[in-house]
């Protein structure tokens, strides 16, 4: 974990040279890296785990609009990648791969498996047991923040609290672009139903997918 500590250390110093004291979090997709699981469980056996879930049809389009942002011009001048313009065909050719070959990123991680949880949350309740796991639907913090923090915060064993709304957004992909098209969307729906339904298994409850 010592590698995870040193980048919030610098993450940290660097934000109190320029604003102050403060305290910064680890924000890294690592629900699959089992590496992060393994030195956590290391450092602390018995530590609370909080997983955040967003539904993975939604998820797959906020996905792409941050390899549009990301890839930029690079995307727009390879005519060989044109279907990263057109999200119906971005996800076309993300589901005629899968699972035998992975589909080209500019992100890093893969769209399709990145909406995958059952096997990642498996593993994090494997290791640290079911009680110190607790997994949430982040579409329902964005509906209504304060019952979910009140969960987290029991879940924590810490005292109950309102907490302030919190002013404008921060991390928000900058670019519009044209919404994902009904078609595609129950395409991509059909597709995780099977994965979705062994994570509700497996959580004992079902999210609003």
């Amino acid at each position: 974990m010592a590698f995870v500590l040193s980048d919030c250390e610098r993450e940290k110093n660097l934000e109190r040279n320029i604003v102050g004291p403060a305290r910064c979090g680890y924000l890294e997709p690592t629900l699959s890296n089992l590496k992060v699981l393994e030195r956590l469980h290391d450092v602390n056996p018995d530590c609370k785990v909080i997983i955040t879930l967003r539904d993975p049809v939604a998820r797959a389009y906020s996905y792409w609009k941050w390899e549009i942002f990301v890839g930029g011009s690079r995307l727009k001048q390879n005519k060989k990648m044109a279907y990263f313009q057109d999200y119906s065909k971005y996800i076309e050719r993300a589901l005629d791969l899968f699972p035998s070959i992975k589909m080209e990123t500019v992100c890093g991680p893969q769209v399709l498996e990145s909406g995958i949880y059952y096997k990642a949350v498996e593993q994090w309740i494997n290791r640290f047991g079911r009680k110190n796991v607790l997994v949430l639907d982040v579409a329902e913090y964005f509906q209504d923040r304060q019952p979910v923090l009140e969960k987290i915060q029991k879940f924590l064993g810490i005292p109950v609290i309102s907490i302030p709304e919190y002013g404008k957004k921060t991390n928000e992909n900058p670019i519009k672009l044209p919404p994902p098209d009904p078609k595609t969307k129950s395409k991509l729906a059909k597709f995780y139903q099977p994965y979705n339904k062994k994570l509700f298994k497996l959580i004992g409850f079902e999210f609003d997918w």
